[in-house]
């Protein structure tokens, strides 16, 4: 009787924090940070051999942080036009009521770009720089307020054995000051930090865009 010979797979056994996990999710991070896509139309009639223009967005999805010694973040997502400027919020839902390939459609040619990359993600920069200022900025003038009550705290602390130091001791004691008052600007200061997730260019039908 013939013996059968099953072939060994290598398996990998992970759960979270180990290294190797690190390691795909870094890969992901990596190679997904961008993708191109088109969308798969149909035209509800038959058309002609002639061919579909289609439209490009930048599409562009966001990490807004607002920190001081309290933090808390938001999630946007833009997409901005590359022919007329125009600049559409929440631009990942739209997305997902697309179906999407990666490969152009046949029959099917990009209309020319007005507006080069750099220049759309200036616009979209500062359509989140305007929508940011718009925001209630309360909690950085509180944060504010906490940061100069706390280095009055340390202030006292740390002042009067400054006074008192012998003058062998008063530069240690003054790099130790000096420390702390760095650390304390970095918690308490309010900052807003924008970094960007991933993004990718989509394509759809200039007869039936994102808009339609």
């Amino acid at each position: 009787m013939p013996t059968t010979y099953t072939a060994r797979i290598p398996r990998d056994d992970v759960t979270f924090g180990d290294r190797r996990l690190e390691q795909l999710f870094a890969a992901v991070r990596t190679k997904g940070r961008f993708v191109r896509l088109f969308e798969h139309y149909v035209p509800e009639q038959p058309r002609s051999s002639a061919t579909l223009p289609y439209e490009s967005w930048l599409g562009v999805n966001y990490k807004i942080e607002f920190t001081c010694d309290m933090k808390r973040s938001e999630l946007h997502s833009f997409g901005i036009q590359l022919q007329t400027g125009e600049i559409r919020e929440r631009f990942h839902d739209l997305l997902l009521t697309k179906k999407l390939t990666p490969r152009l459609p046949a029959h099917v040619y990009i209309t020319p770009d007005r507006i080069a990359l750099p220049r759309a993600v200036l616009f979209l920069e500062e359509y989140i720089g305007d929508k940011i200022a718009a925001y209630d900025h309360t909690w950085a003038e509180e944060a504010q307020l906490r940061l100069a009550e706390e280095l009055i705290r340390v202030g006292d602390y740390y002042e009067p054995p400054l006074k008192a130091a012998e003058p062998d001791k008063r530069a240690e004691i003054e790099a130790q000051y000096a420390n702390r008052r760095n650390e304390i600007d970095w918690q308490y200061r309010p900052r807003v930090q924008i970094s960007v997730i991933n993004c990718g260019l989509f394509h759809f039908p200039a007869v039936n865009g994102p808009m339609s």
